[in-house]
């Protein structure tokens, strides 16, 4: 599973997530590539690894609707909704959404991979399920 363009990335990376397997995530993110989870905290190879598989530990689905794309011939910002619903694993209801900032670059084989991404909570609706950072830090 891969993104041949840009404005792909977000649905690839919903659907690869969906899956629950984080080795279908991890080729959408360049072996440099961080992840920003808070304002402040930058996260990159064993750290955003741990980040990911933190946010995929939720069991929750993520939908991705793709506002803006603006790209060149070899890079790309992308802005995304994003929403989580769903039962979590102690059997309660868990709805958040936020808004991702992410840097996508070209590969040499052509596919688009994640530079930087940074998906923010949105303020009004607290408790944002995506990142727990005490997961992370521990």
């Amino acid at each position: 599973m891969s993104a041949h363009r840009p404005h792909d990335l977000p649905a690839v990376f919903a659907a690869a997530f969906n899956s629950g397997d984080q080795a279908r995530l991890e080729p959408l993110y360049e072996p440099t590539a961080i992840l920003v989870p808070q304002p402040g905290l930058v996260l990159s190879g064993e750290q955003r690894r741990a980040g990911t598989a933190a946010v995929l530990g939720r069991g929750l689905p993520i939908t991705t609707t793709l506002r803006h794309v603006l790209a060149g011939p070899d890079i790309a910002l992308l802005i995304s909704d994003f929403r989580f619903d769903g039962t979590g694993p102690n059997g309660q209801a868990n709805h958040a959404r936020g808004v991702a900032t992410d840097v996508a670059r070209r590969a040499p084989d052509g596919t688009w991979r994640y530079v930087i991404s940074w998906p923010q909570e949105d303020p009004e609706r607290p408790g944002h399920p995506a990142l727990d950072i005490r997961q992370v830090q521990a």
